[in-house]
């Protein structure tokens, strides 16, 4: 039992993700860089092999090569008409996270390898892969400290392991690499870690890493800024009276907001370098409906809502109430709640609330490291206070979870489960079997999907 600690749950979790990842092998495929990953990986691309992220001529053999778009050609991108430049649709955050692995694929590929150095051959897709779990778990690393200085060890460890296997974060750190949302799940997580160790010793360094997390969330998703709301409202009597306390504090304020600003600057930098505007915004004709959100659908439709794919998350919901009661944990219930309502407004107000192809909600994906705080408090207090029955019981619905989870991931990788225009009638006729979908049951799909 001495080894059945976090730590080597996490060390479990990184063996499962990197089996998986080798076993479906998408990069052999060359099924990795497509679609938003293909637009991300650009930037590198560009920058790092080319030389002028403005001048996007290569991409033409690209698209020939590869095809990461299918049909849609030059997807995401946008040709000024004033400055005569290409700019990527989508925000440059993620390029960052991956510029160091892309930058060792390339080199491998240049030098020992026979294929081609351009930025999407196979070792770009797998260091796309590798950078994506690497993350996954750097962030369930930073988790782990973070509700440690709350919860007993093995609380923390069945925490994790809800997380990453009865969740979708399981599809989009094993399958579905490169997306934004486990690079953002490392970031939440470093937020919350980073404003607790603030709020504790008022360290200069800790406010300058927390800005730096928050302007690369905001050049990662735009929406994401609203990460700024926890460090925020985390104590507001305490921040008053560090600010009355500490001779330093606003010029640790300073500090923070000149590191944001500077972190900004580089995505402020290349709109003005491709568009001649300081701001700019890239999604053109896409929009929000802030009259008409969607917050049903994206919490319980059929087609992709987050606690649909995800019930386990619902145990997080009522492990707020567990938060309140627990004079150690009260204090997060505010921040916790400030950021979620207007997230959840804002990301189900936009035009495409289901968010495209993919499996279950991913726009909320990165707020589960948010959630997990409740979940724990939630295991908590039935792992001590609860009968015996109860504790069963809870067992049972965590296994079932995650069996269901794992089971519908292989379900959405076979193509039994739609991308995205699932329904209730279709759910319910497919669930819990690997029979293949036929022609006929397009007719209780969503079509057209868009």
């Amino acid at each position: 039992m001495k080894y059945l600690n976090s730590k080597n749950a996490i060390i479990f979790i990184l063996l499962i993700f990197i089996w998986y990842a080798f076993n479906i092998e998408r990069w052999q495929k060359l099924a990795v860089l497509n679609w938003d990953i293909s637009a991300y990986n650009l930037y590198n691309t560009a920058l790092l092999i080319h030389g002028d992220v403005g001048n996007l001529d290569f991409y033409k053999n690209i698209d020939n090569n590869y095809a990461p778009t299918a049909n849609a050609k030059w997807y995401g991108l946008i040709t000024d008409s004033v400055t005569n430049k290409t700019c990527n649709r989508y925000p440059c955050g993620v390029a960052i996270f991956q510029a160091p692995f892309f930058y060792v694929a390339h080199i491998y590929t240049t030098y020992f390898s026979k294929l081609a150095p351009d930025g999407f051959s196979m070792h770009y897709q797998k260091s796309v892969a590798l950078s994506t779990i690497l993350f996954s778990i750097l962030g369930l690393l930073v988790l782990r400290k973070f509700l440690l200085n709350y919860f007993t060890d093995k609380v923390v460890l069945l925490t994790l392991l809800i997380i990453a296997f009865a969740t979708n974060f399981f599809n989009y750190a094993a399958l579905e690499f490169g997306m934004a949302h486990i690079y953002l799940f490392f970031i939440y997580a470093c937020v919350l870690q980073l404003t607790y160790l603030w709020y504790l010793n008022q360290k200069p360094k800790h406010l300058i890493l927390l800005a730096f997390c928050i302007g690369l969330a905001t050049i990662t998703r735009p929406t994401d800024f609203l990460i700024i709301l926890i460090p925020l409202f985390w104590n507001l009597k305490s921040l008053r009276k560090i600010a009355l306390e500490n001779k330093y504090f606003y010029v640790q304020i300073l500090k923070a907001a000149i590191t944001f600003a500077l972190v900004v600057f580089v995505q402020m930098a290349y709109w003005k370098y491709t568009t001649n505007n300081w701001l700019f915004y890239s999604y053109t004709d896409y929009g929000f409906n802030f009259s008409k959100p969607q917050i049903i659908k994206g919490l319980f439709s059929y087609r992709r809502g987050w606690f649909v794919y995800s019930p386990i998350l619902l145990l997080s919901v009522v492990g707020f109430y567990f938060v309140r009661r627990n004079p150690k944990t009260a204090f997060y219930f505010w921040p916790c709640l400030i950021f979620m309502l207007p997230t959840i407004y804002i990301l189900f107000s936009w035009f495409m609330w289901f968010y495209g192809g993919g499996f279950g909600c991913r726009a909320l994906l990165q707020s589960v490291a948010l959630m997990a705080l409740p979940l724990a408090s939630f295991l908590e207090y039935v792992f001590n206070k609860g009968a015996i029955l109860h504790k069963a019981t809870l067992l049972i619905v965590i296994a079932f979870c995650i069996f269901l989870n794992i089971f519908q991931t292989y379900q959405f990788k076979g193509g039994i489960l739609h991308y995205g225009a699932m329904t209730k009638a279709y759910y319910w006729k497919y669930f819990l079997t690997l029979r293949r979908p036929t022609i006929e049951d397009e007719k209780i799909l969503y079509y057209p999907i868009e």
